[in-house]
């Protein structure tokens, strides 16, 4: 499988199966997807997972024939004190069940930063971030923040703040649609930041209203970010997340189909100069 080009994956909570990791995984592959990502928080795979048993979801993966682009390891955010160590800790968890797992990259949201770094809530993020980045120099897995609640500009800041090369983004372009800011634009902010990304769609219906919706059918210019993604060099993964819907498995791989076109196109610009 070719490893210097954009490639195509599913978060599997997008199916909407619950727990059953492995069915999901089975799905995927059968969409023709080339990865997977999946929750470590106990939804699908709990932190207490020893190395057996890591082992033995790696090779469901692999005997799929798929790769395991990220893990998620969402526990709500840093902004606020209360909750807060139990949240670093959760986190730290994750990594290293991401590491039994052997995959390179986990995400999760780590709430909104503020504008004004004198706010509490810039601290407490940042101080969580320092205490992660550690834990993932110490695991080998790079820690990549959701995109979308705050402009890419602060999220920017924050991380040349905390100054790790383990922490990073996973770009989201329907979180920044929905919430007015340009994907394009904030890929260029972002840019030697994005570790991973979430092939999502959305619009902004108006002031704090938005719909997440199937991919191409929303506000993101697919074929112009694709190209975007391809100018700064990403070669990871999209992995495409549905979280509504009364079709998501037919929504899935219909985006998968979407998406294999895109690249398709994509590539055939390249080549054509």
């Amino acid at each position: 499988m070719a490893q210097d080009r954009m490639k195509v994956g599913v978060v599997t909570t997008s199916l909407g199966l619950g727990k059953d990791w492995q069915q999901a995984v089975a799905k995927v592959a059968q969409m023709g997807a080339e990865g997977v990502q999946i929750w470590v928080t106990g939804y699908e795979l709990g932190p207490e997972l020893d190395q057996a048993q890591a082992d033995e979801v790696r090779r469901e993966i692999e005997r799929q024939g798929l790769i395991l682009s990220a893990t998620c390891g969402e526990v709500g955010g840093f902004a606020e004190k209360e909750h807060w160590q139990q949240r670093v800790e959760l986190t730290e968890q994750f990594l290293r069940v991401t590491a039994r797992l052997g995959a390179k990259v986990m995400t999760g949201h780590i709430g909104v930063i503020p504008a004004d770094e004198s706010h509490p809530a810039w601290k407490n993020i940042y101080e969580a971030l320092g205490t992660i980045a550690r834990t993932c120099e110490e695991t080998g897995v790079r820690y990549a923040a959701e995109t979308g609640p705050e402009h890419p500009l602060v999220l920017r800041r924050m991380l040349e703040k905390v100054g790790s090369p383990y922490l990073g983004v996973n770009y989201d372009p329907a979180n920044l649609v929905m919430q007015g800011y340009s994907p394009e634009a904030g890929l260029m902010v972002l840019r030697e930041f994005v570790f991973h990304t979430h092939a999502k769609d959305g619009r902004q219906l108006g002031p704090n209203q938005a719909q997440e919706v199937p991919l191409g059918q929303g506000d993101v210019c697919f074929p112009l970010y694709l190209r975007r993604l391809q100018e700064i060099g990403y070669d990871g993964f999209l992995a495409i997340e549905r979280e509504g819907g009364t079709d998501r498995i037919g929504d899935v791989r219909r985006a998968v189909e979407f998406l294999r076109q895109s690249l398709g196109s994509l590539r055939t610009a390249a080549a054509n100069g």
